[in-house]
């Protein structure tokens, strides 16, 4: 029975961990035009809210603007440069990306969290039952501002949020969901029985 437990708590890491690799690869690839969530039109750098990026160039998100290959007349991506100050290069995605560094520090976060627990199950520090029990009020304390942020968010056409606020909303949902999905897989963990009964 021991062996069948660390069996499916290695299958689950794997399962987690191809889900991470693959989506971060998605990340890099997927790139759509004019569906901007919020509905903003030609959103200058440096853009109104943390999804802002600009693969041609032009100073404005691709988000809030056509897909300059289906315009009608071509593009010249180099003429309004002189007169921007400023223009957002693409440069390296996977350092650029604040939402990916988000991701990955928040997964060495909750790991080094439960590292620290399993040593302190281990030496009698503190009872595994307590351990169990801190991070469900974790998991519940990351899904009340997840859940609220992400209520504002898919309301915002109708109850538009000022710009600051919305900024704020958005980094908010984002750091809270990641942890949130971290320590949904702690959770996922520490009852490998329920959760292979349940599928059986």
């Amino acid at each position: 029975m021991h062996k069948k437990i660390i069996q499916t708590k290695r299958t689950i890491w794997i399962l987690l961990i191809v889900l991470l690799i693959s989506s971060m690869a998605i990340s890099q690839t997927v790139l759509a035009w004019d569906d901007c969530p919020f509905g903003y039109i030609d959103d200058p750098y440096p853009g109104a809210c943390p999804r802002y990026i600009d693969t041609n160039n032009d100073g404005i998100c691709d988000h809030s603007q056509s897909d300059p290959a289906m315009a009608t007349e071509p593009i010249d991506s180099t003429s309004d440069v002189s007169n921007k100050s400023e223009i957002k290069t693409t440069g390296s995605p996977w350092f650029e990306n604040e939402n990916l560094v988000r991701l990955i520090v928040s997964f060495f976060i909750i790991l080094i969290g439960v590292l620290l627990t399993k040593y302190a199950n281990k030496h009698g520090i503190i009872p595994s039952w307590k351990t169990r029990s801190i991070w469900n009020i974790l998991l519940l304390i990351f899904f009340i501002p997840t859940s609220i942020t992400g209520i504002l968010l898919v309301t915002h056409n109708s109850f538009p949020l000022p710009p600051t606020l919305l900024l704020l909303t958005l980094q908010l949902h984002t750091i809270t969901s990641f942890f949130f999905m971290w320590i949904s897989g702690v959770h996922i963990l520490q009852h490998p029985k329920y959760y292979t009964r349940s599928t059986k």
